[in-house]
């Protein structure tokens, strides 16, 4: 794997900061839990710059490098791209399925958000399952 295209380590503690913040964030505007009484204009304001942030601390934290990149980590980075991308796969199967079949969700809306939900499962797996790798294998 080309380690020339990742990002310098710092931006992964950055990314980590800001991607559960920014969800968060996010998530209780979309509920109007926070600004339920603000301007139209304000209200849209937010969403985008808190899905940005959502989104850019999810690309700062999957894109960056680890202190030390070696051997070991460009396998265990390609081993959990290659699962993600099989999770990924099955995911979409499953939701071409149910909604060619079952016709759920009824909604062109619910379908979208489907599918979404997808490439974010791809990066949050790929996420937990990296860092969970590497963690545990560089434990004596």
């Amino acid at each position: 794997m080309n380690n020339r295209l990742l990002l310098p380590h710092h931006f992964k503690k950055i990314g980590l900061i800001i991607f559960p913040v920014g969800f968060l964030l996010w998530v209780l505007l979309q509920q109007q839990i926070l600004f339920a009484d603000a301007a139209h204009f304000l209200k849209v304001l937010l969403l985008i710059v808190t899905s940005s942030s959502f989104i850019l601390g999810f690309f700062l934290a999957v894109f960056s490098k680890e202190k030390i990149e070696d051997e070991f980590i460009n396998q265990k980075r390609m081993e959990t791209l290659l699962i993600a991308a099989l999770l990924q796969v099955i995911l979409v199967t499953i939701g071409f399925f149910v909604i060619g079949f079952l016709q759920w969700p009824q909604t062109h809306e619910g379908a979208m958000f489907y599918f979404i939900g997808c490439i974010f499962v791809f990066y949050l797996f790929y996420l937990i399952r990296f860092n969970f790798a590497v963690r545990t294998q560089l434990k004596p």
